[in-house]
């Protein structure tokens, strides 16, 4: 049974039995999906009991075998990244394409909640780990800033240690798009 990260007097501010029925209902999808000779549902057991959930961060944190701070788990026919195995349970089938990376939007390598997680290439995953050490007020000082025409997204990227192609999304709201400026 998952374990809770944050608890109060001894219990888990979250039910375990509501986080299991939480990953159930994510993970429960198309039993198309072949996984040799482990059946989907053996393998969402496994993996359920080697998951912490951090409270405040919503990840889902493998604590079984790692290396370079990723899990691993057997699937039935070879050694898997665990989150990559977590994200192609939660598609449809065929929706999970093998030669792409499996990009943490968390940027925390254990996280295994497919909600933190997304298919793409290398270049989008290098440019989104750059973007996640951005805090708001970053983002909103970069919008600000670019709204009044007096600088440009190079010049903005270099005074925030991130590319242009990161400040583009940020001003084309791609990214950090619930952070709103105001109008001056």
């Amino acid at each position: 049974m998952p374990r809770s990260d944050t608890t109060r007097g001894g219990e888990s501010t979250r039910a375990c039995e509501e986080i299991e029925a939480e990953m159930w209902g994510v993970w429960s999808g198309d039993e198309e999906l072949a996984f040799s000779e482990h059946s989907r549902s053996t393998l969402i057991e496994r993996m359920i009991d080697k998951i912490s959930v951090a409270d405040k961060t919503g990840c889902w944190e493998w604590t079984a075998a790692t290396a370079k701070k990723y899990g691993y788990i057997w699937d039935g026919d070879k050694l898997v990244r665990s989150h990559r195995l977590s994200l192609r349970l939660a598609l449809d089938a065929g929706e999970f394409d093998e030669n792409l990376n499996c990009n943490h939007r968390c940027d925390n390598p254990p996280c295994v909640n497919p909600s933190h997680l997304r298919q793409g290439t290398q270049r989008e995953n290098i440019l989104e780990s750059r973007l996640t050490k951005l805090t708001e007020k970053d983002v909103r000082e970069i919008k600000s800033r670019y709204r009044k025409n007096d600088v440009t997204m190079r010049e903005l990227g270099e005074d925030f240690g991130v590319g242009q192609p990161a400040v583009s999304l940020i001003v084309n709201e791609k990214r950090w798009g619930h952070v709103s400026v105001k109008c001056e």
